[in-house]
């Protein structure tokens, strides 16, 4: 659940809000580097979703399962799979996704450290193959500057004059 919360609420939040999150100078790096590119984001996290599902399939088998481990697959395995991999994670994010991704940020730094000897390659594999015409964000469209303002006034950072001058 919680590789598919992080995935989820990374790419659901706006790149405003994922830029704020960075409390540190490497965390905002990390965080624009992520944004950039977003298989920084999608590789560990389906790295850690294929290793939970490798993970349940290793320990049916040693369980004891057998034949039936298809039954307890298709049965049992693809409905929960459904459920914590699709259905708890949109309704846990539909209220803040930005709340969920900066509190599981430490979290998926650490995962992300640990694979990536494996993901690193495995991206940049992946950049060749498929490269993305990605376009430097150098310049706020009107929505981000209004998105913004809007936050810096519900934080008591601007005053409305001061936001009404910029608008």
């Amino acid at each position: 659940v919680l590789f598919a919360l992080f995935e989820i609420a990374f790419f659901a939040s706006s790149p405003i809000a994922i830029r704020a999150l960075g409390e540190s100078a490497e965390e905002a790096r990390t965080l624009r580097e992520r944004l950039a590119d977003p298989l920084a984001v999608l590789v560990p996290a389906r790295a850690g979703l294929l290793a939970s599902a490798g993970a349940l399939g290793f320990t049916l088998d040693r369980m004891g399962f057998g034949a039936t481990g298809v039954l307890w697959t298709f049965g049992v395995f693809v409905p929960l799979w459904f459920i914590l991999r699709e259905l708890v994670p949109a309704v846990v994010l539909l209220r803040d996704p930005e709340d969920v991704l900066r509190r599981l940020l430490p979290w998926f730094g650490r995962w992300e450290r640990l694979v990536r000897p494996i993901a690193e390659p495995l991206r940049h594999l992946l950049r060749r193959a498929f490269p993305l015409a990605i376009e430097p964000d150098d310049e706020a469209s009107d929505e981000e500057v209004e998105a913004f303002l809007e936050t810096g006034e519900e934080e008591g950072i601007l005053e409305e004059e001061e936001a009404a001058m910029v608008r």
